[in-house]
């Protein structure tokens, strides 16, 4: 019996798997997976692509601007107050018809030609909430909470407010360039609903983007039916492994080293003409001391995550795209890291991550 089973069996407890990830139940854990309506609420709101266009659309229309901003993408792999907003504040409050949206990153608001003007509208010391400017960049609200009620005020507040006449801007904001490869959007999410006596927690999930690299696409293409299939390069499978296969379902999560990765192997075949099936096992696991809130009680610990995954793809060769690109992903998770809110939980659970073309 391998460490990280051994460890599973100790401080499993009552816990108990349900079925495993195979090609016959992959459709099922799919729809496992996938976010219900009430969970995709906050992504049918309009937020705009990026600073730039959010200021001009806000200035075109002479509406307030909504800034949704949170330490880590909001609409992506985001903070615990991002996950916590998701659940708790984005349900319909009139956003849509009322305000210009847009959600950021605090750090990439700051790196953002003007951020540091937008930033400075923030209270002192505040990193994460809802700032209200006018489309001239005037502050008329900000609520750090995650209270509903507080976020109706400030809206309702802030529809009151006079605005100044808008006018065109000289300051043009580079929106972010577009990585190079095929982009996939993340979910991850915990399989059963934990018992931690925390209301959120059983509704957090959590979002990010993975890009597979124009070589690996080329490589896979190469396949051919009926032959053995390729390995992805080592380079992606560790970088996987470390950085993307982690328990972020209620927050940010630590990397892992490398060579805490005790396995990494992921490979495709073709099963029929521009048709592919991918196949993988990622087990990383690690001891040490430190602290899941990142500064107290730090005491030695071990966590790890053992995954299995399957995916399909799908290759136009008339539209030169990929129609289908996704895979699912299930195992087992244990531990903690810091900030990634385990504290509650660190014995071992089971995890599903849900990749899919990002639009």
């Amino acid at each position: 019996m391998s460490t990280i089973t051994l460890f599973a069996v100790l401080c499993a407890g009552s816990w108990q798997p349900s079925e495993g990830l195979t090609w016959q139940n992959y459709e099922l854990w799919k729809d496992r997976l996938a976010l219900t309506a009430v969970e995709r609420a906050y992504q049918t709101l309009p937020w705009e692509p990026g600073p730039k266009a959010a200021f001009e659309m806000a200035r075109a229309t002479n509406k307030p601007l909504l800034i949704w901003i949170a330490d880590g993408d909001p609409l992506g792999a985001t903070s615990t107050y991002g996950v916590r907003a998701r659940v708790e504040l984005w349900r319909d409050r009139g956003v849509a018809s009322g305000f210009i949206l847009l959600a950021m990153d605090l750090a990439d608001l700051r790196l953002s030609s003007a951020g540091e003007e937008v930033a400075a509208q923030l209270p002192s010391g505040a990193k994460e909430g809802v700032l209200i400017l006018d489309p001239m960049g005037k502050r008329l609200g900000f609520t750090p909470t995650l209270d509903p009620l507080a976020l109706q005020s400030v809206l309702d507040e802030a529809r009151t407010k006079p605005r100044a006449p808008s006018r065109p801007s000289t300051q043009l904001w580079p929106e972010p360039s577009a990585p190079k490869g095929l982009r996939l959007r993340v979910l991850v999410k915990d399989v059963q609903k934990p018992k931690t006596g925390t209301f959120w927690h059983e509704r957090a999930y959590n979002l990010g983007w993975l890009v597979v690299p124009d070589a690996e696409l080329d490589r896979i293409k190469s396949l051919i039916r009926g032959r053995e299939g390729q390995s992805f390069s080592m380079s992606l499978r560790q970088r996987w492994a470390s950085r993307d296969f982690l328990d972020r379902v209620r927050g940010k999560a630590q990397p892992f080293e490398e060579n805490s990765v005790q396995k990494s192997d992921l490979s495709a075949k073709c099963t029929a003409e521009n048709r592919y099936q991918f196949q993988g096992k990622f087990t990383s696991s690690e001891s040490g001391a430190w602290s899941l809130d990142g500064a107290n009680d730090v005491q030695e610990r071990t966590r790890g995550m053992d995954i299995t995954l399957l995916g399909q793809a799908v290759w136009d060769p008339k539209s030169s795209r990929w129609t289908k690109f996704e895979w699912v992903a299930v195992g087992t998770r244990w531990g903690g890291s810091p900030f990634n809110q385990r504290m509650k939980d660190e014995g071992v659970s089971e995890i599903g991550f849900l990749a899919t073309l990002a639009e």
